[in-house]
C-alpha cells in the first residue's frame, strides 16, 4: 500500500499565487482610476468654488456700485452718475453674474434664495429708477453741465425729494436684505462646496489607503512566493542534486534525507530512492552471483528483477554461468 504523504504541489501553489496576485493587480488598478477620477472631482469643486466667489465678488460690486451712484446724484444731480447708473442697468450685469451663478448648478434651496435675489434687485432698480426721474418732472434746467447751480431752489426740493425716498425704510431694508441674502447664498453654495471636497477627498483617501493594502497585500505575497520557493523547491534540489552526486560516486548506501510525498519533488525523491535501490540490488546480485561463481560454484541463478538496459547484463550472466 502507497503510504505517500499527500502535498499540495508547488505548481498547484504557484497558480494560486498568480491568480491572488492578478487579482490584487486588477484591484489596484480600479482603485488608482477611482483615485484620479475622485481627484478630478476634487478639481472641478475648487474651480466651481473659485468662480462662483467670482461672481459673487461681481453681484456685490455690481450692487454697491448701483446704490453709490444713485446717492451721488441724489447729492449732486450730477447728470454723469444718472448716465452711468442707466448705462449699467441696460448692461443688465447683475443678470448676467446670476446667469453664471445658474450655470455653476444650484440646488433648489439655492435657486429660490438666487430668485428672491432677483425680486429684491428688481424692487431696488424701480425704487432707484424713480428717485433718479425726480429732476426729470421739473421744467427748467436746474444744474449746468459743468455742474454750476442754476435753480437753487430747485436745487434744495428735488435733492430733498431724491434723499427721502432713499433714506425710506423699504428701500433701505430691501438693500440690506439683498446684501444678507447674497452672503446667505455665497455661504450656503461654499458649505455645500467645501462638503463635496471633504467626501471626496475622504473617497480618496479611502481608496488611497486601498492602495496601500493591495501594495502591501503584493509584498507579502512575493515574500511568500520567494519563501515557499526556497522551501519546497530551491532547498529541496540542492539536497536532490547532493544525493545525485554522491550516487554518482558510486555511493548507493546513502539515503537522501527528505519525505516522499505527491510533489513535484517529493516524486523526485521517490523516483530517486527506487532507483538507488534497484541499482543496489542490481550490484549486490551481481556481486554475489561473481563471487560464487570466483569460488568454482557454477550452481547459480540470476533472478528476473533486471528491467531496461540492464536486462542485457542479466542475460550476459545467465550465458557466462551456462557456459
Amino acid at each position: 500500500m502507497d503510504k505517500t504523504t499527500k502535498r499540495i504541489k508547488a505548481s498547484t501553489i504557484m497558480i494560486l499565487c498568480t491568480i491572488i496576485t492578478f487579482a490584487l493587480v486588477v484591484m489596484g488598478i480600479i482603485g488608482a482610476l477611482e483615485c484620479i477620477k475622485q481627484f478630478k472631482n476634487v478639481t472641478a469643486t475648487v474651480s466651481n468654488v473659485t468662480l462662483f466667489r467670482s461672481s459673487m465678488r461681481k453681484l456685490i460690486a455690481v450692487t454697491y456700485e448701483q446704490r453709490n451712484r444713485v446717492q451721488l446724484y441724489a447729492v449732486t444731480l450730477d447728470r454723469r452718475y444718472y448716465d452711468q447708473w442707466k448705462t449699467a442697468k441696460g448692461q443688465s450685469k447683475r443678470d448676467i453674474v446670476i446667469k453664471e451663478m445658474r450655470v455653476l448648478g444650484l440646488t433648489p434651496s439655492e435657486e429660490r434664495i438666487m430668485d428672491e435675489i432677483t425680486v429684491l434687485k428688481a424692487r431696488i432698480t424701480k425704487k432707484q429708477e424713480e428717485a433718479l426721474s425726480v429732476e426729470d418732472r421739473t421744467n427748467s434746467d436746474i444744474i449746468t453741465a459743468n455742474g454750476r447751480i442754476l435753480d437753487q431752489i430747485s436745487y434744495d426740493i428735488v435733492t430733498r425729494e431724491i434723499g427721502q425716498m432713499l433714506i425710506r425704510s423699504d428701500y433701505t431694508e430691501d438693500g440690506e436684505k439683498l446684501l444678507e441674502l447674497i452672503e446667505t447664498l455665497q455661504n450656503t453654495i461654499i458649505g455645500r462646496a467645501m462638503e463635496d471636497i471633504t467626501k471626496e477627498q475622504s473617497d480618496m483617501n479611502r481608496f488611497l489607503l486601498m492602495e496601500m493594502a493591495i501594495l502591501g497585500a503584493l509584498l507579502i505575497m512575493i515574500l511568500a512566493v520567494y519563501i515557499i520557493i526556497r522551501k519546497r523547491i530551491i532547498v529541496p534540489m540542492q539536497q536532490v542534486e547532493k544525493h545525485f552526486g554522491q550516487i554518482s560516486d558510486g555511493d548507493l548506501h546513502t539515503r537522501i534525507s527528505l519525505n516522499e510525498d505527491t510533489s513535484e519533488v517529493g516524486q523526485l525523491v521517490k523516483a530517486a530512492n527506487i532507483m538507488q535501490s534497484k541499482f543496489s540490488g542490481y550490484i549486490k546480485e551481481l556481486e554475489f552471483v561473481l563471487s560464487e561463481l570466483s569460488k568454482g560454484n557454477l550452481n547459480q541463478h540470476v533472478s528476473d528483477n533486471f528491467t531496461g538496459d540492464f536486462v542485457t547484463i542479466r542475460d550476459s550472466l545467465r550465458l557466462i554461468i551456462s557456459s
